[in-house]
């Protein structure tokens, strides 16, 4: 084993990051990409309904099991939630 650079102040921007909105409807959960700079809310979306910002796959992941199961346990307590995702990986 080697050193283990660490870099801070790491350079990101809005094509690295994807955000998702993650909601509960009467289908299940469905997931919808925003765009951080003009946000569209999906049809039906309440925005009396709190929402948590999960940010995640700092190593360039997809949505995993362990986010799916965090969104859903704020789901079932009655968060929306708002994942952000990288999607390049990091120089790690």
């Amino acid at each position: 084993m080697g050193d283990c650079p660490i870099y801070f102040q790491e350079p990101c921007n809005s094509e690295m990051v994807k955000f998702i909105l993650s909601i509960r409807d009467a289908n299940g959960t469905s997931l919808y990409p925003l765009n951080p700079f003009k946000p569209k809310l999906p049809r039906g979306y309440n925005v009396l309904i709190p929402f948590k910002i999960l940010i995640h796959g700092y190593g360039g992941l997809t949505i995993d099991t362990a986010i799916r199961n965090v969104t859903r346990a704020y789901q079932e307590v009655g968060y929306n939630v708002i994942i952000g995702s990288m999607i390049k990986s990091s120089s790690y």
